[in-house]
């Protein structure tokens, strides 16, 4: 009896494991051929490099994936979720993360130039060297995150979480963090010219 049970149980998860990943290979696919997916289930699938330029994926789940060096200008990525997902050196110009959930996501040397970032969760993820001109964070949660050497010129950071962010030698000049959880220690270090701040406007970086 129990030895039947065994295979049972066996043969069950055998077959939602299969199931589950032809279900991710079917919705790559889908991608790729359509550039809509939304709700899917793409868990750890590798899409480095993949061409998605105002792809719709909205509400899907990519955490864990590989999408480095992919190509997500324009991406509609609003409440998908990212966590653990290797966004290494990707492009995510003027992409909607709106209200994504990126925490532990790989974002070293990405393009985020004017993303629609807002209340987006990103704590814990590392953007060492990226790029977030323009981009709005406004709400979003970036505590523990990196953001050493970042270019944050013109962000805004209002009402952002950014306890324990690391911004060694990024550029927050004309950044708004007006209501911004960061104390005066925090940005020690980084670039801080026309910078709109708790304590008011920093002008300690400017030339």
């Amino acid at each position: 009896m129990r030895k039947s049970l065994f295979v049972i149980c066996f043969v069950l998860m055998t077959v939602i494991f299969f199931s589950m990943n032809s279900f991710g290979f079917d919705a790559v696919k889908k991608l790729k051929l359509s550039k809509v997916c939304r709700k899917c289930n793409m868990v750890g699938v590798d899409l480095r490099g993949a061409i998605l330029k105002k792809a719709d994926l909205k509400n899907s789940n990519l955490s864990g994936a590989k999408l480095m060096g992919a190509s997500l200008q324009g991406a509609k990525l609003e409440k998908a979720y990212l966590q653990t997902t290797d966004l290494t050196g990707a492009n995510l110009d003027y992409a909607n993360l709106q209200k994504a959930y990126l925490n532990e996501a790989k974002l070293k040397k990405a393009s985020l130039s004017g993303a629609n970032i807002k209340w987006a969760h990103l704590k814990g993820a590392s953007l060492e060297g990226a790029n977030l001109k323009g981009a709005n964070l406004n709400g979003a949660n970036l505590s523990g995150a990196d953001l050493d050497g970042a270019n944050l010129h013109e962000v805004n950071l209002q009402g952002a979480n950014l306890q324990g962010a690391s911004f060694k030698d990024a550029d927050l000049s004309k950044a708004n963090l007006i209501g911004a959880n960061i104390k005066k220690n925090a940005v020690k270090g980084a670039i801080l010219c026309k910078t709109k701040t708790p304590w008011g406007e920093d002008n300690t970086g400017c030339k």
